[in-house]
């Protein structure tokens, strides 16, 4: 086997989610970026989250059936699936906060709220196509929104506020551990890093970014719309590609055991890759 090859060779999953009975599929290995794929168990899975027990929920943009139309998903670490919450347009990011609410961006103008019973509540409104969501450790959640080009700063209440810095098309957020915040610009064709005293520079050139997520050493994920594969960011903003073959890639999470979570929209499908480092933990409690 050439060292090439086991570079590149990686483990890759694919997960059911809407009432399957195991969520883990056949294991399949994969050369310099090439995949197989298996029926489609999703229909448009967008955005991606994990919990603090390792439960996966998945955005759900289309429809299996009139009961799983909108919905978001969940899927637990033993592989049990079902339907978590409903009744939304277009659900995209997801997000938890640290008392365990999910929040989800509805990329037709709005933000909602979902406790851990599943109730949906509306956060926030105004927005055009809201796409990323992300907290930071005071508890603030921080929006892109797609559809006009701006990133706003939601407090705990509610309250948002637009950041004087514009973006092209933006969409996945995230904060490293340093409290950076990194921006997809998906129609820009970069990554943008904003520092905690609102300093923004462009980190990292890459066509079409659509979704990040850190790991707990400082590497980013970003998931490339534009080029139907993922790729690792060193802290210095060293390119390096991890993966391709996932068209329409919507959503990255990476889970404690060091697992990626890949969703493909039009492969209905979720992907998951073994890349041997854990992601950050959520949000530590803040003042409140």
């Amino acid at each position: 086997m050439s060292n090439r090859f086991q570079v590149n060779l990686l483990l890759i999953s694919i997960i059911g989610i809407i009432e399957a009975s195991s969520s883990l599929y056949s294991v399949h290995s994969m050369e310099s970026g090439s995949i197989e794929t298996s029926p489609p168990i999703y229909n448009v899975p967008s955005g991606l989250a994990l919990d603090a027990q390792g439960n996966l929920y998945v955005a759900n943009e289309g429809a299996i059936g009139p009961e799983y139309d909108k919905t978001i998903a969940k899927t637990t670490p033993d592989g049990h699936s079902s339907i978590f919450a409903q009744g939304f347009r277009n659900p995209n990011g997801l997000a938890f906060d640290r008392d365990g609410n999910l929040y989800v961006a509805n990329f037709a103008d709005s933000v909602y709220k979902v406790t851990s019973e599943g109730k949906v509540i509306p956060f926030v409104t105004g927005f055009v196509a809201p796409c990323g969501l992300a907290f930071d450790k005071m508890g603030n959640l921080f929006v892109s929104d797609f559809g006009n080009n701006t990133l706003a700063k939601v407090t705990p209440e509610g309250k948002a506020e637009i950041l004087p810095i514009g973006f092209v098309v933006p969409c996945g957020i995230a904060f490293d551990k340093m409290e950076n915040l990194f921006v997809a610009a998906y129609g820009g064709n970069y990554i943008g890093k904003i520092t905690p005293e609102g300093l923004f520079s462009v980190f990292v050139e890459l066509n079409g970014p659509s979704s990040l997520a850190f790991d707990e050493e400082g590497t980013l994920y970003v998931g490339s719309l534009g080029e139907q594969a993922v790729y690792k960011v060193s802290p210095e903003g060293k390119v390096e590609f991890l993966a391709k073959g996932f068209p329409r890639l919507q959503g990255l999470v990476l889970d404690t055991k060091g697992y990626l979570y890949i969703s493909s929209a039009a492969n209905h499908t979720v992907f998951k890759i073994y890349v041997g480092k854990p992601g950050l933990p959520l949000p530590p409690i803040g003042n409140k």
